[in-house]
């Protein structure tokens, strides 16, 4: 009941990803650690979906990144198509041409991304690297927006976050988005004891933002969009 915003969904998580997020959360998940990853065929994950298929309004599929297993992600989702059931796929927009591959094949009825800004700092790469995957994110931000009927645009916010730098990467992004529906959810980072990150020492520094950050980075990205912006909040206790 979180993992769309306003729906009920049937969540699968996937192994593997290409980045290293300092905040993550799933990232035994993501370095696809054996503690945590093991194979699922499609027929088991069947067995538990159908019973379950009245009562959700998505098939959401997340990870790590789901586009690292394309191929077989293809095949699961035209299963559940002919179920007749809604799709909702979370990626991280910075495979675009696995993403391309997989929405000429099957229709996602709504995809999740996180807008990390900055990129250097949120995507756990080195500075070169960093700015190459920004620019991938931007490729798949617009695949997405002429191939998904809806969109959702997360905004990781950390307590070192400016608001300039933040206007500056999320006027980019949003000027790709070319006549689709979206919204912008803004999520800040939040770190122990209520998460578990892959770095503490950074989360240390940057997670937990103030509400006061949250409330003016709102109203940039509303200036910026020209339409609400929500903001989603944990609440500890």
């Amino acid at each position: 009941m979180v993992d769309v915003r306003e729906a009920v969904t049937f969540t699968l998580w996937l192994c593997g990803c290409n980045l290293k997020c300092p905040f993550c959360h799933n990232h035994l998940l993501a370095s696809s650690d054996p503690s945590v990853c093991f194979p699922l065929s499609i027929d088991n994950l069947m067995n538990d979906l159908i019973p379950s298929r009245g009562l959700i309004d998505y098939f959401h599929v997340t990870g790590g990144e789901p586009l690292m297993q394309w191929r077989p992600l293809v095949d699961l989702l035209r299963e559940v198509r002919l179920l007749g059931m809604n799709i909702s796929l979370n990626t991280n927009l910075t495979l675009p041409d696995r993403l391309l591959s997989l929405l000429e094949r099957v229709e996602v009825d709504h995809l999740a991304t996180d807008m990390k800004i900055p990129p250097e700092e949120l995507y756990g790469l080195p500075l070169g690297e960093a700015v190459t995957i920004w620019q991938r994110f931007i490729e798949g931000l617009k695949i997405a927006s002429h191939r998904v009927k809806k969109l959702e645009i997360r905004v990781p916010i950390v307590r070192s976050l400016k608001l300039d730098v933040l206007s500056r990467y999320a006027e980019e992004a949003l000027a790709s988005i070319e006549d689709a529906e979206y919204e912008i959810v803004i999520y800040p980072i939040i770190g122990p004891p209520l998460v578990n990150p892959r770095d503490e020492k950074w989360c240390e520094l940057r997670c937990n933002p103030e509400r006061d950050l949250l409330m003016r980075a709102e109203e940039e990205l509303r200036d910026l969009s020209g339409r609400p912006v929500a903001i989603r909040y944990w609440l500890d206790g």
